[in-house]
């Protein structure tokens, strides 16, 4: 959550997640020990760099774009193509895009909607940051709204004791 949060208030939102990891299980000592070095204290990364605060609602948080545009070019493209076959490749591409772009404009509509989850999600994350900005959200109630969209996504399958080193996947 780190990566949402205002960059202000990294250091203190940080500062919760040790205490209540560090309760829970002594293994959270290494994860937040690297997880402070890394980003924190003395970061590796800039927090401009990871710190997506002051661009939720403008940009994407992701590069599945361009994961996407990669994945059309390596299956449409040969892996070693001569200079001709890849200029005819740009070419078509760009027409391609110049195709959809005037559909677009057209239509006055995208030709690739996003899901509906990811747009009620997207409005989640700007309303949350628009309320926390405007004093209607302190922020742990920020970080409350969060953690509803966030822990959709995690699936906690085992609780067992056992080490990284003893895990064995279950079998159906």
């Amino acid at each position: 959550m780190l990566p949402i949060l205002p960059p202000d208030e990294i250091n203190n939102a940080f500062c919760n997640i040790i205490e209540d990891l560090s309760n829970i299980h002594v293994k959270f000592w290494k994860l937040t020990d690297y997880i402070l070095e890394t980003y924190i204290e003395e970061p590796i990364y800039p927090r401009s760099f990871w710190n997506l605060f002051d661009l939720l609602g403008i940009r994407p948080k992701t590069n599945n774009h361009i994961e996407g545009y990669h994945g059309q070019l390596n299956s449409h493209c040969p892996t070693h193509p001569t200079i001709w076959s890849w200029i005819r490749y740009i070419q078509e591409a760009e027409e391609s895009v110049m195709i959809r772009l005037e559909q677009e404009h057209a239509q006055q509509r995208t030709t690739r909607p996003k899901r509906l989850t990811s747009v009620n999600n997207e409005n989640i994350l700007v309303q949350a940051k628009e309320d926390y900005l405007n004093g209607l959200l302190d922020l742990d109630g920020y970080q409350k709204r969060l953690r509803s969209l966030c822990y959709r996504y995690i699936h906690i399958s085992d609780t067992s004791d056992k080490d990284d080193e003893d895990y064995e996947p279950k079998h159906s």
